[in-house]
């Protein structure tokens, strides 16, 4: 379950009764609400959104193809935000962000989810991931199902 502790304004959710992508847009000290295109919504029936590559792309990371390491070493995929990384490192989806150095990547953390890489970019740049959701699309009409 989710905690207005573990949150900030902006962060994405779902709205778990339609599957709705919702918005973070108050933060009490032991709730909070999230808005859709029918306005807030009551505390207690959000859930994370799942950190998929799909998701990494719609929040503004760029894939890189077999990424050449310094020491001559390749990584089939990455994707990439500033000069953090991630690494979807197994079937099971263990998302490992890092930050590039000389020697290839130091390890930051695992997540999960999308609030979590939005709450861990925002730390480590001062900077808020922006959503790029297709022209044609509305983010609130935009569903994710959680598998």
């Amino acid at each position: 379950m989710l905690t207005s502790q573990e949150l900030r304004i902006g962060n994405l959710l779902y709205y778990h009764l339609t599957e709705d992508v919702c918005e973070v847009n108050y933060i009490g000290e032991k709730s909070f609400d999230c808005k859709t295109e029918l306005g807030s919504m009551a505390h207690g029936v959000y859930d994370p959104i799942p950190l998929t590559k799909e998701w990494l792309l719609k929040i503004g990371f760029d894939k890189e193809k077999d990424h050449k390491w310094k020491d001559g070493s390749i990584t089939p995929e990455i994707y990439v935000f500033k000069s953090y990384f991630i690494e979807f490192t197994n079937i099971y989806t263990v998302v490992v962000l890092a930050r590039m150095n000389r020697s290839g990547g130091e390890f930051i953390r695992s997540v999960k989810f999308v609030h979590e890489i939005q709450n861990l970019i925002f730390a480590l740049t001062g900077e808020e991931l922006k959503v790029n959701i297709s022209q044609n699309a509305c983010l609130w009409s935009v569903r994710y199902k959680v598998i």
